[in-house]
């Protein structure tokens, strides 16, 4: 097959905006911007599924859920799976941000190729490729971390191209990728049945793919029903939690749903109300979905919502389109492309310049600065992901553990057992708690009462530097490897060189050891960094605490000095 200009063009296109995506992508990963309930959630399923510990299992989802199993108890998406070789051959978080972008990007030209086929003009056909990866909630799908509904994106593209070609196996090999996103996605196919079978006139027309489209009808309705009805409340322990959702009254978001869908369609320069029919028909469906949820990251550019509204709603204008008269095409289709490039590009949340503070429904991932402190915590997330040690975070650093498998995050579980100890200590068996105060999730998540919380089951701050605290427990002996781990990660120092210790031991004795209350061995600060307590290595080091709010200061102790429990309470 010999490609033209037109589909260079478009391949070209798409390629262009996968290296720009891809690097938004992995600028929102290394600045902490990535959430633990979605990238963190599918990073340690795919971790867990391909080490043996449970087909995408992973612990936030048994947090969330009470205790849920599997990610199947949670969506039913099937298509994990064929993703699984791709992660087994490079198992990191950016191997799942990539093959997304990919996808998406990909998208564009499936869409080309359909409208193509059905308007017979090939410029056309680019123009609406440029169009779609234009599009700010295209923009939103990518950047919000990793789903896997944007891999239904080009087999709804698919799926149209074949059936117009009248190639039904190919379109049903389609119908079948696009349900094995998600337990909803059944919504695209069903609208896409509808469209093809009521589009030129009533069900009894005859079209020559009426059986196919009430096939898929049926086969979207079957998949719903025993996608909620069977297969999730199956691996679930309280059923299909997200119809509660629905059914409320939510009437605070009228405003936000309704600025929501004008600022969407304007983004395809309102070329979607060309042929409402058309339209209604094909979106109706994944509209109502969204805009009838009490969730408002369903109603905001930025999120991966509407995975189905957007190629849907490509698909009714190119429909539209083909409806005009011959002379009328070029000059609507332009004055739609102008209006909805340049709705695009103020309302992509791509642009951090465009951030601006408004009521309007956009979440914004525009490009932020690696920082020291991002490449600092970066290194320590590194060392720690690569321990056996149980890890207890925040949401916001979750997915640069989540290829630990004892990797936990802080949620309302943990504020429901405040009374309780032993749940940190005993069900999450957690050793190690890693904030950071400087990101956005911390003050989100972590409370005063939470701190309270940690020192009362038996952890101790040992770091504290620049924003990033790292608690242990009491009992958790801090073996070498651990001492090597922070080392390494720039967070230990090494013994005090002989001027040093006399340094401090001359101050000491200044101020004379009376002029101290207590001997505390919790931690010890040196070089702005708090160290654990360590009595390996042939020294001791201590925490002196002055009564008069001197600053910490340590003592480094030789060999034949004991660190008994009367010297540590011995009070001076």
């Amino acid at each position: 097959m010999r490609l033209s200009k037109g589909d260079y063009a478009v391949l070209g296109m798409a390629m262009l905006y996968i290296m720009i995506f891809f690097f938004l992508q992995l600028n929102i990963y290394h600045t902490f911007r990535s959430l633990g309930t979605d990238l963190g959630i599918f990073t340690q399923a795919f971790w867990n599924t391909i080490h043996g510990n449970g087909i995408f299992y992973n612990n936030i989802e048994w947090q969330l859920h009470h205790g849920v199993q599997t990610h199947f108890g949670v969506h039913n998406s099937p298509i994990l799976f064929l993703l699984l070789p791709a992660y087994y051959l490079f198992p990191r978080p950016q191997t799942l941000l990539f093959l997304q972008t990919l996808v998406i990007g990909l998208s564009a030209y499936p869409l080309y190729l359909l409208a193509r086929e059905v308007l017979r003009r090939e410029r056309m056909a680019v123009l609406m490729a440029l169009l779609y990866l234009f599009n700010p909630a295209l923009h939103g799908i990518n950047l919000y971390d990793f789903h896997a509904v944007p891999f239904a994106m080009p087999f709804i593209f698919l799926t149209a191209y074949f059936m117009e070609k009248e190639n039904l196996k190919a379109a049903f090999i389609s119908v079948l990728l696009v349900l094995s996103v998600k337990e909803d996605a059944g919504l695209a196919v069903l609208s896409l049945g509808l469209f093809y079978l009521l589009k030129d006139g009533s069900i009894f027309s005859r079209s020559t793919c009426r059986k196919f489209c009430l096939f898929m009808i049926s086969v979207s309705l079957i998949w719903i029903l025993l996608s909620i009805k069977l297969v999730i409340p199956h691996f679930a322990t309280a059923g299909y939690e997200y119809t509660g959702l629905y059914g409320k009254s939510c009437s605070g978001y009228a405003y936000q749903k309704i600025l929501f869908f004008l600022l969407v369609n304007l983004s395809w320069g309102m070329l979607t109300f060309l042929r409402p029919k058309y339209y209604l028909l094909l979106t109706a469906l994944p509209w109502a979905e969204m805009l009838a949820s009490c969730r408002w990251e369903m109603f905001v550019i930025g999120t991966h919502y509407p995975y189905m509204v957007v190629p849907l709603s490509f698909i009714s204008i190119i429909y539209a389109l083909r409806d005009l008269r011959p002379r009328a095409v070029s000059r609507i289709a332009s004055a739609g492309m102008i209006i909805g490039l340049l709705s695009s590009a103020a309302l992509t949340p791509a642009l951090p310049f465009l951030s601006l503070h408004s009521n309007l429904p956009v979440v914004y991932w525009g490009y932020e600065k690696v920082t020291p402190h991002h490449r600092l915590l970066g290194e320590i997330t590194g060392r720690l992901e690569k321990s056996n040690y149980r890890i207890l975070t925040q949401n916001d650093i979750f997915p640069h553990l989540a290829n630990n498998a004892g990797t936990y995050f802080i949620w309302i579980d943990l504020y429901r057992n405040l009374h309780n100890p032993g749940y940190l200590t005993e069900t999450l068996s957690i050793d190690i708690i890693l904030l950071d105060s400087k990101l956005e999730r911390y003050n989100t998540s972590v409370r005063p009462q939470l701190l309270r919380y940690f020192k009362e089951a038996g952890y101790l701050r040992i770091i504290e530097t620049d924003g990033i605290q790292i608690y242990v427990r009491k009992e958790l002996e801090l073996d070498k490897n651990l001492r090597t781990l922070l080392h390494t990660a720039g967070l230990t120092s090494q013994p005090l060189q002989p001027a040093q210790f006399a340094a401090y031991f001359a101050f000491l004795g200044a101020y004379g050891f009376a002029g101290f209350s207590r001997i505390a061995l919790d931690t010890y600060k040196l070089n702005d960094y708090y160290c654990p307590y360590n009595q390996r290595q042939g020294y001791h080091e201590y925490v002196f605490k002055g009564s008069l709010g001197l600053p910490v200061h340590c003592l480094t102790l030789t060999n034949n000095q004991k660190c008994t429990p009367e010297f540590k309470n011995k009070k001076t």
